[in-house]
């Protein structure tokens, strides 16, 4: 028969109250309805926008040099 530490035993059973009363927690809690969302299409046409802006402005002289246009 297996011998049983009540120190650690103790120790699981805590942790394991804790995780339960986290996931709680975390189930009452409102979901936040403000975090804006953003449509994929959108998210990849900004990003298209945004690196022929910084093409426009810099350009590559080397492998780790840069200069303004």
């Amino acid at each position: 028969m297996k011998k049983i530490n009540f120190e650690e035993y103790n120790k699981k059973r805590k942790k394991a109250k804790i995780n339960i009363l986290e996931l709680r927690d975390q189930l009452t809690r409102q979901k936040n309805t403000s975090k804006r969302s953003r449509n994929q299409k959108k998210q990849f046409l900004l990003y298209e926008l945004a690196k022929k802006r910084k093409d426009k402005m810099i350009e590559k002289i080397s492998e780790h040099k840069y200069r303004f246009k």
